[in-house]
């Protein structure tokens, strides 16, 4: 598992540099790469997939969310229906589905980092470079810094969780 680091810049040529000192730092090809508004060709710079313009990690996150309040929800009327019959073990058992589903979504929001392309939209529209970095988790700290050094126009825009088995 890696973690997308999300950095803002302010034109081509500082997002070029910043590309290089990435690959020179020893970040691969594949996992640097560079979004800004439709219709700016962005030369010279490792261009987002149409899936990865498009957010996946966003739409899974939905669907997990989505997943688990309609779970909640069935085992509220099953505690309903329960309580009307009577049936303490059915009663117990939507008692503990709800717990866990609040549990397992409280942990979800609490404890993942997520930062969306949403966010970017704003300063993308005004020319800005959106430059998306997977690094390995033993690697954060140190690309963290060296940008910062190296590359105080690099707005660093938050960072989450990515996962290679995604394809992008």
């Amino acid at each position: 598992m890696l973690r997308r680091l999300y950095y803002l810049l302010p034109d081509q040529a500082h997002a070029r540099s910043t590309v290089q000192e990435l690959y020179d730092m020893g970040i691969p090809q594949r996992a640097v790469r560079a979004m800004t508004r439709e219709g700016i060709k962005l030369e010279g710079l490792p261009e987002a997939s149409l899936a990865e313009r498009r957010d996946p990690i966003a739409r899974i996150e939905n669907l997990f969310w989505y997943g688990d309040l309609w779970l909640f929800f069935i085992a509220a009327l099953g505690l309903l229906l329960a309580i009307a019959y009577g049936s303490v073990v059915w009663m117990a058992l939507t008692i503990a589905t709800m717990l866990i589903t609040f549990a397992a979504g409280a942990n979800f929001t609490i404890r993942l980092p997520k930062t969306h392309l949403d966010k970017f939209t704003e300063a993308m529209s005004h020319g800005e470079i959106l430059l998306m970095v997977d690094v390995p988790f033993n690697r954060l700290v140190q690309v963290e810094k060296a940008l910062q050094h190296h590359h105080p126009e690099a707005t660093p825009g938050g960072s989450c969780w990515h996962l290679d088995v995604l394809g992008h």
